[in-house]
């Protein structure tokens, strides 16, 4: 015969009634299996109430927590180039083939790229000999200009092909660190070292710089 038992469990989470079919189980067998089901833990509401303020907590940790740095500011100037000049002796004057200037007073301890390319146009006798020396310089407020690098350009030992006008193209990267704060330039001048039976024509220089706080 089966009977119905309406059964009240002392430590059973906001359970009003536990209705169960059961043949020869007593009380005590049931409020086991209860708690067994709970992981051997007592139920409350106060348990519950606590463990999902718990789960409140780590889900805002979790939107609140930042995940990259704060953005630095980063300054980007194109800079203008000078035309062009033909070298065909190591006596001519130096020309400044391109510059940039950019204003970092709103950087810390800036950190620079510069990015440099041009152009070299050259003809000359198969033996001829072509030096050209590419330097990198910096003012900054009223300094004195100050030399950062030096880049040479060469065609010798028959690279040189009999009075054919050849182009090349020149370029390079450097990367600077200013504590100045204010306007700073730079340049590039490109100076003949040695012009012997040939001629360079130098053009297209071109400058780009990046800047961000360190």
């Amino acid at each position: 015969m089966n009977h119905r038992f309406n059964i009240v469990p002392y430590d059973v989470m906001e359970i009003e009634y536990v209705t169960s079919y059961i043949y020869g189980m007593k009380y005590g067998v049931i409020k086991e299996e209860l708690l067994n089901l709970n992981g051997g833990r007592k139920m409350s509401y106060k348990n519950g109430y606590e463990d999902n303020k718990a789960c409140n907590s780590d889900r805002e940790a979790s939107k609140c927590k930042l995940q990259h740095e704060k953005i630095k500011s980063i300054l980007l100037e194109c800079g203008e180039g000078s035309g062009s000049r033909v070298f065909t002796t190591s006596d001519d004057t130096p020309f400044q083939i391109a510059h940039v200037t950019a204003d970092i007073s709103s950087l810390k301890k800036a950190k620079v790229l510069i990015k440099f390319s041009s152009s070299v146009g050259f003809e000359g006798e198969f033996n001829g000999t072509i030096r050209l020396k590419y330097e990198l310089l910096r003012v900054c407020g009223v300094e004195n200009p100050l030399s950062l690098a030096v880049q040479m350009y060469e065609k010798i030992n028959g690279d040189l092909t009999s009075y054919t006008n050849t182009e090349d193209s020149f370029a390079f990267v450097f990367c600077d660190r200013v504590s100045f704060t204010g306007c700073c330039e730079y340049f590039v001048t490109v100076t003949p070292i040695e012009i012997s039976d040939a001629r360079a024509t130098v053009m297209n220089g071109k400058m780009a710089l990046l800047a961000q706080s360190s």
